[in-house]
């Protein structure tokens, strides 16, 4: 179960982490992805260790757990290229209208990353809840299936 876990988590990571940017501008590509990954995860440990409903929600919420870190990474790295574009920097500062009150330059850039890591970690949330869902459906679609394929000895 570890194996499928670590292998399933670290492909969400690098999966969710890709495609968080697209999340950003309102295409749900990480969320699916996710999703995706859950239920093949929990179908994976169905398979391999049997179905039980808990065996697959366990594997999806391991790799939920791969998909929130990659969330709160991808937001983040994100948000920090963003945030150190001298463009950007500027129209921060110009947005508040009293000059003493204004950021400092230099704490933007870590601001936007402490920001992204942040809104990355509420979205991976959503993640994770939807690959430990999809887990679970996985592995009671696996069980239901594979008891009626069954004979039933008389």
């Amino acid at each position: 179960m570890k194996r499928i876990g670590f292998i399933t988590a670290v492909l969400a990571f690098i999966i969710v982490a890709l495609l968080v940017p697209f999340e950003v501008v309102g295409i749900p590509l990480a969320p699916v992805a996710a999703m995706i990954i859950g239920a093949a995860a929990g179908w994976w440990a169905s398979t391999t260790f049997g179905s039980t409903p808990e065996r697959g929600a366990s594997a999806g919420a391991i790799a939920g757990i791969g998909a929130l870190l990659g969330s709160m990474i991808g937001l983040a790295v994100l948000a920090l290229i963003v945030g150190t574009m001298p463009e950007m920097q500027e129209m921060v500062r110009n947005s508040e209208p009293h000059p003493e009150a204004r950021i400092p330059m230099e704490w933007i850039g870590p601001m936007a990353l402490v920001g992204g890591a942040l809104g990355g970690f509420l979205l991976g949330l959503i993640d994770l809840v939807l690959s430990t869902v999809a887990g679970l459906f996985a592995a009671l679609l696996y069980g239901r299936n594979r008891r009626a394929s069954t004979p039933v000895a008389r």
